[in-house]
C-alpha cells in the first residue's frame, strides 16, 4: 500500500494501492474496511473488492503474510 487520503465524502478512505504485476490502482472503502486501509500504510493487504466508476471499492480488506 502507498498511500492513504481522506476521500471527498465523510467518512470514506481513498488508498493507492501497488498491485503485484506493477500497477497502481485507488481504492475508496469505508467503515471497518476503511480503517484497515489507513492503518495498513506501507504493507501488503488482500483486497476483495468491486469495480466502481472512479476506481475499486474495497468490500473487505486484511492483512497479508
Amino acid at each position: 500500500m502507498l498511500e492513504v487520503r481522506s476521500g471527498k465524502s465523510p467518512g470514506v478512505v481513498r488508498a493507492y494501492c501497488q498491485a503485484i504485476d506493477g500497477t497502481k490502482h485507488a481504492v475508496y472503502a469505508k467503515n471497518g474496511a476503511g480503517q484497515a486501509l489507513a492503518g495498513a500504510v506501507g504493507k501488503t493487504v488482500e483486497i476483495k473488492y468491486r469495480q466502481g466508476d472512479r476506481g475499486l471499492i474495497a468490500l473487505d480488506v486484511r492483512l497479508a503474510g
